[in-house]
C-alpha cells in the first residue's frame, strides 16, 4: 500500500479527478432490479447475516462475502454503497495504471496521463449496456469492480516481479495478514477467483524455481494463495450454483444440461471471438497495433514484424468486411447445433489471439514479458469460461467489462514503451 500512497500524493491532481467524476457518476444510481430484491431478503433474516448466508448459498450462490459485505452496507446506507463505489473504481484505476508503469522511472505528468485514460475508457468508450449493469448497479459493482480492485490489490506483491521476474519480495507479518480480506473477497467472484488462482500460482512457482538455492521461500504469499485457492473452490462447490443454473441457463439453453466437455470448450470459444470482435473490439484493435508498431521501431525484423501485422489486419479488416466467411466463426447454439462451414473461421480467430499472446510473451522485448503475456491471456480466458458458468446467457456483457479492464493493463503498458522508444529515437537522433 506504501506505493499507492506514494503513486497518489505524486498524482493528486489526477486521483482526485478521477474521484470526483466516479463521485458524481454514482451520486445520482438509484437502488434497482436486484438490489431492493437483496435487501429485502436480508431484511426478512432480520438482519443475521449468517442466517442469510445458508440461504443464499444454497439456494442461489457461492458469493457469500461480498454480497454479504454489500448487504450490511446497503443495509446501512445506499448512499455509503455509492460512495464506496467511486471510492473502489478510482483504486482500481490507480493499481491498474501501476501495473501498467511497473518499476519505470516516468514523471507525474505521464502517471496521471494514464490514469485520467484508463478513467476515460472506463466512462466514454465502454458499451453503455456493459458500464449500466456493472458500474451502475450496486449489486453488480460489488462484484465487478470491487472483486477487480481486490484481485489487484492481492496481487500488488507480485508487482516487483516486472523488474526482475520470479523474485518475491519479502513481506511483514501484518501487511501479509492484511491481505486476507481482499483475498477472499477476489475469491469469492468466479472471474478474480480464478485470474488470481492461475496469475499467483504461476509467479508463486517461478519464484520458487528462481530462488530454489537461496533458502527464502515466500510463505506469506503461498499461505494467502492456498487459502485464497480453498476459498474459490469452496465458493463453486455451493449447492445454490446448481439452482442458479437450472433456473437461468437451462431456460435459456434448454439442452446446455446436455452439453459434453468439448461442446462447452466451443460454447466459450464463440464467446471469445464475439466479444473480440464486439464489446471488446476497440480494446484488441488497439492492442494490435501497438504490437505491430513496436516491431517496427525496435527493428524486430522482418518475420516479427509481418507476423505482428496479421493480427491487426485480422482486426482492422473487421469493419468492413462483417458479413465474411473469415468472421463467421462456429457456435453452438440453444439446439446444440454446429455450422460446419465455420470451423476455419473458427480456428483462424483462435489462432489470431494465441498468435497475440506469444508475440506479447516473446516478440516484443529480448526478456519474456510474463506479466503483460498473463493479463492478456487472461482477458480472452475470461469469455471461454462463460461456457461453463450456470449464468451463460445473461451474463455475456457483463464478463466483456472484466475482460476488457484486464485488457487495459497490457494495452497501457505497451503504449507506454512505444511512446518511451520513440522519445529516445527521438533523442539519438
Amino acid at each position: 500500500m506504501t506505493d499507492t500512497l506514494k503513486y497518489i500524493r505524486k498524482n493528486w491532481i489526477a486521483v482526485l479527478l478521477v474521484l470526483a467524476v466516479s463521485l458524481a457518476a454514482n451520486a445520482a444510481q438509484p437502488m434497482r432490479m436486484d438490489d431492493a430484491t437483496f435487501l429485502a431478503t436480508f431484511t426478512s433474516h432480520g438482519n443475521d447475516l449468517w442466517s442469510w448466508a445458508q440461504e443464499y448459498r444454497a439456494t442461489w450462490s457461492g458469493r457469500v462475502i461480498p454480497h454479504g459485505i454489500f448487504l450490511i452496507l446497503l443495509a446501512a446506507s445506499p448512499e455509503l454503497v455509492n460512495i464506496l463505489n467511486a471510492v473502489m473504481i478510482t483504486l482500481s484505476l490507480i493499481w491498474s495504471a501501476e501495473w501498467a508503469i511497473g518499476d519505470r522511472k516516468t514523471p507525474a505528468v505521464t502517471d496521471s496521463l494514464i490514469l485520467v485514460l484508463m478513467a476515460f475508457g472506463i466512462y466514454v468508450l465502454t458499451p453503455t449496456d456493459i458500464l449500466d449493469v456493472t458500474l451502475f448497479w450496486k449489486t453488480a459493482s460489488v462484484l465487478y469492480i470491487w472483486g477487480f480492485a481486490a484481485m489487484l490489490l492481492v496481487l500488488k506483491p507480485f508487482m516487483a516481479s516486472r523488474k526482475e521476474p520470479g523474485m518475491i519480495p519479502r513481506m511483514g507479518i501484518f501487511r501479509s495478514l492484511a491481505l486476507i480480506l481482499p483475498a477472499l473477497y477476489c475469491a469469492e467472484f468466479e472471474p478474480s477467483g480464478s485470474f488470481y488462482f492461475a496469475f499467483g500460482g504461476i509467479f508463486l512457482l517461478r519464484g520458487r524455481l528462481k530462488r530454489r538455492d537461496s533458502g527464502f521461500y515466500p510463505w506469506h504469499l503461498i499461505a494467502c494463495w492456498l487459502v485464497t485457492s480453498a476459498a474459490f473452490l469452496f465458493s463453486l462447490s455451493a449447492p445454490g450454483n446448481i439452482v442458479r443454473f437450472r433456473e437461468e441457463a437451462l431456460f435459456w439453453f434448454p439442452n446446455y444440461g446436455l452439453f459434453g466437455f468439448w461442446d462447452k470448450v466451443f460454447l466459450g470459444a464463440s464467446y471469445m471471438l464475439g466479444a473480440c470482435l464486439n464489446e471488446i473490439y476497440l480494446t484488441m484493435l488497439l492492442l494490435t497495433l501497438v504490437i505491430f508498431l513496436l516491431m517496427i521501431v525496435r527493428k524486430r525484423g522482418i518475420i516479427l514484424t509481418v507476423t505482428a501485422f496479421l493480427p491487426f489486419l485480422y482486426y482492422g479488416l473487421y469493419p468492413l468486411s462483417k458479413g465474411s466467411p473469415a468472421y463467421a466463426f462456429v457456435y453452438n447454439d440453444v439446439y446444440g447445433l454446429y455450422s460446419s462451414a465455420n470451423w476455419g473461421a473458427t480456428f483462424l480467430g483462435l489462432f489470431v489471439l494465441a498468435l497475440i499472446a506469444l508475440l506479447i510473451l516473446v516478440g516484443i522485448s529480448e526478456k519474456p514479458d510474463i506479466v503483460n503475456a498473463l493479463f492478456y491471456t487472461g482477458a480472452v480466458a475470461e469469455q471461454v469460461v462463460m461456457g461453463f458458468t450456470p449464468t451463460v446467457a445473461v451474463s455475456i456483457s457483463r464478463s466483456s467489462f472484466f475482460s476488457r479492464e484486464l485488457l487495459m493493463i497490457p494495452l497501457f503498458s505497451l503504449l507506454l514503451t512505444l511512446v518511451l522508444d520513440i522519445l529516445k529515437l527521438r533523442k539519438v537522433s
